[in-house]
């Protein structure tokens, strides 16, 4: 688990397994997930727009979706 602008979060799956290879670069990814405490959400949000993503789904069921530069997160 890590902390950053006191969100937790834990991230999953591909970026995990990215350094797993030989070379991070032989596992392609097209999205990023991450585990969220369901309360931090909404602190995340403007972290995330700050950071230049744009929310493109909050608060519907249990996935927010963010892109940048076409990239789905």
């Amino acid at each position: 688990m890590k902390v950053l602008y006191k969100i937790l979060y834990i991230p999953l799956k591909g970026c995990l397994v990215k350094e797993m290879y030989p070379k991070p670069e032989y596992r392609e990814m097209s999205d990023l997930d991450i585990l969220v405490k369901r309360g931090d959400a909404a602190k995340l949000k403007p972290v995330m727009e700050s950071l230049g993503y744009q929310c493109e789904r909050f608060g519907f069921e249990k996935d927010d979706s963010y892109t940048k530069n076409h990239l789905c997160m």
